[in-house]
């Protein structure tokens, strides 16, 4: 299956096909899967598909409570990421990678950027700079 690589950053949503990293079997041979991810920032989410014809999603993630970090010795992937959030209280992790960096870089600043957006609306009169730091 092949990914597609268009990012669209079109009114504050973000959509791709990114490749899943799944640990398959108990001598935890890692298998890939290609997911449909749309990041919202009107609802403040970020949504993954297991097939694109489904209508609900598998998780959806508040993005203030979602980190995202680059690792790609971690993915076996150069362009590759974890996602971590906490789900009823068990913290879960998504390893994901894309065929192209500009793209897993677009997901790390569209996810920083609606966190930012986010506190500068709750915190208004607060500098950039001192919200960065949450």
């Amino acid at each position: 299956m092949k990914e597609k690589n268009s990012c669209m950053l079109i009114n504050k949503f973000t959509q791709q096909v990114l490749w899943k990293v799944i640990c398959g079997n108990e001598e935890r041979r890692w298998k890939v899967s290609t997911e449909k991810f749309v990041l919202s920032e009107s609802d403040g989410t970020l949504k993954y598909f297991v097939k694109d014809s489904h209508k609900e999603p598998k998780a959806k993630i508040e993005i203030s409570k979602l980190n995202m970090t680059f690792c790609p010795k971690k993915v076996g992937n150069p362009n590759g990421a974890q996602l971590t959030y906490v789900r009823d209280g068990s913290t879960r992790n998504i390893f994901i990678y894309s065929s192209s960096g500009s793209a897993i870089v677009d997901w790390y600043m569209a996810i920083r950027s609606i966190k930012l957006n986010k506190l500068l609306i709750a915190y208004p009169g607060t500098s950039e700079l001192e919200l960065s730091q949450f």
